[in-house]
């Protein structure tokens, strides 16, 4: 079954999440598996009758002195399933570090929770041809010292992608999450769903939808207008009758 993860990022405020809430729960789908992270302050707003819950992020610690932060454990307690880890804005605006992922991601497993660890390049190292060395890198890191990362899944967003509305082409996208795929499969003797994120929207997953090795879909922006996110699923569930 396909995932769309609809990350809502720091968006919202109290009487935009709750009519944002009344107009979701009307979206249902037996065939496309959905999951909302929404801001942290809104998590227990989400009743998830006809999606899961994930969190967009996670602490480094089981429990104690770490202010602000909220732990892996506090996150099942309240029905959280999944989790983002690795998010380039957090890796490139608040220096997350391939070691504090990796650390966030044990905490995930230990309680039973999926990470969805993302990973992808900037323009430049595309343009330098080193798209596949910053994923390998990304994802040996992260899956460093962990036994259990069968329950991990995969999300490639190509930096240059998030947010701008430029989207890599098909054959690319293509290549990518066959690397990535044949990668992990080889050195860890394990199948993992690997999801494209980057400038997904209404308009575009029709096109992106011809892609016969994406698994789902993370979406940032389009998540927020639940039209979108209506369309999006009639578009998955169109391809998977097909």
């Amino acid at each position: 079954m396909k995932s769309l993860v609809l990350n809502h990022k720091m968006n919202f405020n109290y009487d935009e999440v709750n009519e944002y809430i009344k107009n979701i729960n009307d979206v249902k789908s037996n065939k496309i598996n959905l999951v909302i992270c929404p801001s942290f302050i809104y998590l227990s707003f989400f009743k998830y009758n006809n999606y899961y819950l994930g969190s967009q992020n996670v602490g480094m610690m089981e429990k104690g002195a770490l202010t602000g932060e909220i732990s892996a454990l506090q996150l099942k307690k309240i029905g959280v399933r999944y989790c983002i880890v690795g998010h380039s804005e957090r890796r490139m605006l608040l220096n997350e570090t391939n070691e504090m992922i990796n650390k966030k991601i044990n905490h995930l497993l230990d309680n039973n929770i999926i990470p969805i660890l993302c990973v992808g390049e900037t323009l430049e190292e595309k343009k330098a041809s080193l798209t596949f060395d910053i994923i390998k890198e990304e994802i040996d890191r992260a899956f460093s010292n962990i036994s259990n990362i069968d329950n991990i899944i995969i999300a490639y967003e190509p930096i240059w992608a998030i947010g701008t509305g430029m989207v890599p082409t098909n054959n690319d996208i293509f290549i990518t999450i066959k690397e990535i795929k044949d990668y992990i499969n080889g050195k860890y003797s394990t199948k993992l769903k690997v999801l494209y994120g980057g400038s997904v929207n209404s308009e575009n997953i029709n096109v992106l939808e011809d892609i016969n090795n994406v698994d789902g879909y993370l979406v940032g922006g389009a998540s927020l207008d639940f039209k979108q996110v209506k369309s999006m699923i009639t578009a998955m569930e169109a391809k998977y009758d097909s």
